[in-house]
């Protein structure tokens, strides 16, 4: 009898987590929490201690998309801990991928840290070599392009992207190869060369089209603005911006939302509006300061300057106070 009521908790406990995993794509984090911290649980109460690592993990990249990186850290490490405990090398490698992409600059809502971010990718990348595991490369590979993305080395960033794309079109991986194009893309963009650039970015844009991927083709009107603003035309900045906005804020992402502000702000900066520029950096400001983004918020200072800025010179010239 209490075998079987042992057997049925562990199911329970599964479909929990999967719920969990379920409400989390969907974007609800504390649906998500509510559930994988039942499952959690009941692992704890019957005492299996690998299963316990799956949802640690789990809880992990739930605090990641809530933005605290340090109950996000907090739950991987109990996570890399089981599984190194009970020689889980590819689960370890899972975790590990995970901890850079809370230190990954390239990351939203990441801790900014290219060093910690490079090795733990690295760890994950020698163990999928070690057993094998080139879907799982393709992740890391692309993750690493990231990071040297932000480290300013895009020679590095595009061969590894490149090594993601590869391995993507192998097994048939149509989202992730959409994914890398969009990166790709980005690349090229900081490369100076527009024309490669929007080549890449219309690639992801099509594929997540294709394949109903209505979030994502947010990410990809986002990227297609920068590089209209890039080419000078403001206008189709300005429209690629806000379809972006628009999926956005239908799906509630209001941390995407506030990167989008911040760029049609740029746009009616160089449009000469500035009360519109002021406008759209405080929705991004706000937003930022709601979810502790300090480096964000940064950013969207400095644009306030240069409007204040512009201002002064403006009243300066024309003798007001």
């Amino acid at each position: 009898m209490y075998i079987r009521e042992v057997g049925e908790e562990r199911k329970q406990a599964a479909v929990y987590n999967n719920i969990g995993a379920a409400y989390k794509s969907l974007g609800d984090n504390g649906q998500a929490m509510e559930n994988v911290k039942h499952a959690l649980c009941i692992y704890e109460k019957i005492g299996e201690e690998p299963k316990q690592a799956d949802v640690y993990n789990n809880i992990g990249a739930v605090f990641k998309s809530l933005g605290d990186n340090g109950q996000a850290m907090e739950n991987y490490k109990h996570a890399l801990c089981i599984y190194e405990k009970i020689g889980e090398e590819r689960k370890q490698a899972a975790v590990y991928n995970n901890i850079g992409c809370v230190f990954s600059p390239s990351v939203t809502m990441s801790l900014g840290d290219n060093g910690q971010a490079m090795e733990n990718y690295k760890h994950a990348l020698c163990i999928y070599e070690k057993i094998g595991e080139e879907r799982k490369q393709a992740d890391v590979y692309n993750n690493i392009g990231g990071v040297f993305k932000s480290l300013g080395d895009n020679g590095q960033a595009m061969v590894n992207v490149k090594h993601a794309l590869c391995i993507y079109e192998k097994f048939g991986e149509e989202r992730k190869q959409a994914d890398v194009y969009n990166n790709i893309g980005a690349v090229f963009k900081s490369l100076g060369d527009n024309g490669q650039a929007m080549v890449n970015v219309k690639h992801a844009l099509c594929i997540y089209e294709k394949i109903g991927e209505e979030r994502k083709q947010a990410d990809v009107y986002n990227n297609i603005g920068a590089v209209f603003k890039s080419l000078g035309d403001n206008g189709q900045a300005m429209e690629n911006y806000k379809h972006a906005l628009c999926i956005y804020e239908k799906f509630g992402e209001e941390r995407k939302k506030a990167g989008v502000y911040n760029n049609i702000g740029v746009v009616f900066y160089s449009l000469g509006d500035n009360g519109q520029a002021m406008m759209n950096y405080k929705h991004a400001l706000c937003i930022y300061e709601k979810f502790g983004e300090e480096r964000k918020k940064a950013g969207v200072y400095s644009n306030i300057g240069i409007v204040f800025i512009i201002l002064w010179k403006q009243w300066s010239f024309t003798g007001l106070d």
